[in-house]
């Protein structure tokens, strides 16, 4: 029983997006990461430089969204310039 959802056409679009981003997730891993060795999965984690810059504001591992106090908090530890 497999029957075909029908979305609205502009659903549709993010719906198509979408499975197109698990294929293109799905041959990476298949024809790149497989052939890596365990210590660069841990060290580098299977995401691509080009996914990290599109998804992830260019974190190749986890992508990092500070709350306002966390941010301040680290901005405090920087110490000021000298001009």
């Amino acid at each position: 029983m497999d029957a075909k959802i029908l979305y609205s056409p502009g659903v549709q679009r993010y719906v198509d997006a979408a499975q197109k981003a698990v294929a293109e997730r799905e041959r990476y891993k298949k024809d790149v990461v497989k052939n890596w060795k365990f210590d660069t999965i841990a060290v580098h984690g299977m995401y691509s430089v080009q996914e990290a810059l599109e998804k992830n504001q260019g974190a190749t591992i986890e992508p990092i969204f500070m709350s306002s106090s966390q941010a301040l908090y680290f901005h405090r530890l920087t110490p000021p310039k000298k001009n």
